[in-house]
């Protein structure tokens, strides 16, 4: 008879598979929404497809229509 095993495996052993920690995940995150563009409207920073969704999202809007309000809170709320 083939028996089950099951593995239980704590929250510090995803580093060891490179699945990265909280604090490291959360870095990752902020700096893909920290959007910013220069003087000309070319992106600097941040994600591109994020970013590209937000516009995106906020066509035909009649709240907050302007995608970069969006954008700024993402970067604020990290």
């Amino acid at each position: 008879m083939k028996k089950n095993t099951v593995f239980i495996v704590g929250a510090g052993a995803s580093k060891e598979v490179n699945i990265p920690t909280g604090y490291e995940l959360k870095d990752v995150i902020s700096q893909l929404l920290d959007i910013k563009y220069d003087t000309v409207d070319r992106q600097i920073s941040g994600d591109h497809t994020i970013a590209y969704a937000l516009q995106e999202h906020v066509k035909g809007q009649n709240r907050y229509p302007d995608w970069r309000f969006h954008a700024k809170s993402a970067t604020h709320s990290i």
